[in-house]
């Protein structure tokens, strides 16, 4: 970038000092402080997840149990396996156990009995050998004592769902144990009308799977078949785009080392920017609104800040977008647009077909180190099983239960909007900022300390918890990887995006 690459980085701190009058303080002293800014936005933002994982308590009066996306998504799927499957193997048991765990909540716990009867009504096993239906049974039979011992710690409702849920479920116990042949409609006693509302009522798509296998509805059946589909289609088309990435990302991955090792790879990168002593000022003005609108956004949206209906989506790219102002802390301290964007990497780089390209190059690298952080996490989950179970993003609620408009609106959010957002402050600003800082240790020392480093903050500023933070932040030193090869954050952002088409493309597929 010519000669303005060559000012010294502190001369912008001097800059900005001098044009509010205030005091010069060594870039140190401004470092430091930034990162106090920094670390207690980020305790911030994790406490404010921390609250939002927290389902609130229905009100007396209410008749409906909270079923979480989280449960529908594991039910559905279950559906899928058995569908697709045949008759319930270690992996469906695997998926119902976490529901079926006292901790999990009364609305899961009657999830797992739900599907549990499911599956052992339609591949039921020999009496003597126990088999879902039985585990069903017991499974309602100990959540409607619990709820009747501990009437103090929950609702009306929740005892009243879980006594209909039970009956349904003795009734199919009792069918298939007597006649496990015959058909439903000869059997001697039925659903009452009564117990049919309250569950089709409060526990939405598993009240209507519920009722749908006492009762065959062929209407519900039909939907279930072409649901199953639908997400068979696009497990298999997912699992292609995953493999043959994979392969190629794996291949890459190699060839970057080979050149890392010959020094034959490019450095697009400046060792030095006039940007420096703003940047981390930059990532902590960005933390600092984005905080602030994300309170006050929960305070609008209701007291866990989930997204939901049209207006509330609109507020959350607002919420998203405004905080981009920050990028403007360079200018103020002294340092031209012009200049300070490029150092950003808010450039065309190669080109522009290039530099997209690129991205989808970027995202094959991203597979293999997406499997190393899915390693991670499975021991993480073996120690801290109760952050598993409580692990989602507030995205799949609108995605199971939001219309067209919704869809569309969370795919722009997903998809287009946080790449360009979270690329710009976290491998624009931060993962820059830490290089800088680093690279008196060599190149590759600088990338791997700034990447682990912005990735970790990347990680655990997401709402999906404690467990998914290697999954998170693998991706993420991909995307830094991709920063560092190609100075441009275009292919990032483009790595960015896929990733997160992909992925909500899925649990479309999964709500279908």
């Amino acid at each position: 970038m010519g000669k303005e690459d060559r000012t010294d980085p502190r001369g912008s701190v001097k800059a900005l000092a001098g044009k509010y009058s205030w005091r010069v303080i060594s870039r140190a002293q401004s470092n430091a402080v930034a990162w106090v800014v920094i670390a207690c936005c980020v305790v911030g933002f994790m406490a404010l997840h921390a609250l939002g994982e927290e389902e609130p308590t229905a009100p007396e009066s209410s008749s409906t149990v909270r079923v979480s996306a989280r449960d529908e998504m594991v039910g559905r799927f279950v559906i899928f396996m058995q569908q697709f499957g045949g008759s319930a193997g270690a992996l469906v048991g695997q998926q119902i156990e976490p529901l079926s765990r006292e901790s999990a909540g009364t609305a899961s716990n009657l999830c797992a009995a739900i599907l549990l009867a499911r599956v052992g009504a339609t591949s039921p096993q020999p009496a003597e050998e126990g088999g879902d239906l039985s585990r069903a049974v017991e499974q309602a039979h100990a959540l409607v004592a619990r709820l009747r011992e501990n009437q103090d710690g929950s609702t009306a409702s929740e005892l009243a769902v879980a006594e209909a849920s039970e009956r349904v479920i003795a009734l199919l116990a009792t069918r298939a144990a007597a006649t496990p042949s015959a058909d439903a409609g000869t059997a001697t006693a039925d659903v009452s009308a009564e117990d049919a509302e309250t569950i089709r009522a409060s526990l939405g798509w598993y009240g209507q799977l519920l009722l749908s296998t006492w009762s065959r509805s062929d209407a519900f059946e039909a939907g279930l078949a072409k649901g199953a589909l639908v997400l068979g289609v696009a497990l298999g088309m997912f699992g292609c785009v995953v493999l043959v990435a994979g392969l190629g990302g794996v291949i890459w991955l190699g060839v970057v080392a080979f050149r890392a090792l010959t020094r034959s790879l490019a450095q697009p990168l400046p060792a030095r920017t006039m940007s420096g002593a703003a940047l981390p000022w930059t990532f902590a003005a960005w933390l600092v609104g984005t905080t602030l609108l994300s309170i006050v956004g929960a305070v609008i949206l209701g007291a866990t800040g989930r997204l939901s209906g049209t207006p509330a989506l609109v507020l959350q790219m607002l919420i998203m977008l405004l905080p981009l102002s920050a990028c403007l802390v360079p200018v103020f301290a002294g340092v031209p647009w012009s200049v300070a964007r490029r150092e950003m990497g808010l450039h065309a780089g190669a080109g522009w077909l290039r530099e997209v390209g690129y991205g989808f190059v970027a995202y094959a690298t991203a597979i293999p180190m997406l499997v190393v952080g899915g390693v991670l996490a499975f021991l993480l989950a073996l120690l801290m099983p109760a952050k598993l179970e409580q692990a989602s993003h507030p995205i799949q609620k609108e995605l199971f239960e939001g219309g067209m408009e919704e869809r569309v609106m969370l795919f722009i959010i997903a998809a287009l909007l946080a790449p360009i957002v979270e690329e710009i402050v976290f491998r624009g600003v931060l993962f820059m900022h830490l290089r800088e800082l680093s690279l008196r240790w060599g190149r590759w020392i600088a990338f791997g300390l700034s990447a682990l480093a912005s990735s970790l903050i990347f990680a655990a500023i997401h709402p999906q918890g404690v467990v998914f933070i290697p999954v998170l932040g693998a991706l993420a030193v991909a995307f830094c990887l991709a920063r560092e090869m190609r100075g441009s954050l275009l292919s990032c952002m483009v790595a960015h995006g896929i990733n997160n088409a992909l992925v909500v493309g899925l649990n479309v597929a999964m709500s279908a």
